[in-house]
């Protein structure tokens, strides 16, 4: 099956990839991922275009991402790609998936490419000095470029916020709600 993407690549109109990409389990198309990158890179490049259009696949583009090891206009510009919709970090998100969506994130702002929304979505510990620290312990820095930060914390108040025993000066000043 990985041979034949990598071949498909080359020479089958896009249609026919993605048709075979779409019949394809998002978790397996790691494999396939793993395989083609080091065999032709437009054949990866496929696959993580096709994982960032699939809601499950999404997060697991961000890895391919990451591991791609030219950091070229073709890089910056999938970093772009992932950032121009919400970007989330869930609870249930392995450390790594949490660690390369901050990475992919930071690589955003370092390189002044605006990041739509980051949604927090029960994920969201604490707020320390300039950094948001998530429930697995990792931190999310100060992000220049990010235009919303969304916390999701599953708590309901049952009474209207009224500022009693918050401190909203803890929250970093990049972080805007």
């Amino acid at each position: 099956m990985s041979a034949w993407i990598v071949g498909a690549a080359s020479a089958a109109p896009s249609i026919n990839v993605k048709e075979t990409l779409n019949s394809i389990n998002p978790l397996d198309l790691q494999y396939i991922y793993r395989f083609a990158c080091g065999l032709n890179k437009s054949a990866a490049d496929i696959i993580i275009k096709h994982l960032s259009e699939t809601k499950e696949g999404r997060q697991f583009g961000i890895l391919c991402t990451l591991e791609q090891e030219e950091k070229s206009d073709q890089f910056l510009q999938s970093v772009k790609d992932l950032v121009s919709s919400s970007i989330a970090i869930k609870p249930h998100d392995s450390k790594l998936l949490q660690r390369s969506t901050i990475q992919v994130l930071e690589v955003a702002s370092a390189n002044q490419i605006p990041i739509t929304s980051v949604c927090l979505n029960k994920s969201f510990k604490e707020c320390e000095e300039d950094a948001i620290v998530l429930h697995s312990g990792l931190r999310l820095n100060q992000l220049l470029t990010v235009e919303k930060i969304h916390i999701e914390t599953g708590q309901v108040n049952k009474e209207p916020d009224t500022n009693r025993g918050r401190r909203y000066d803890d929250i970093p000043l990049w972080a805007t709600f």
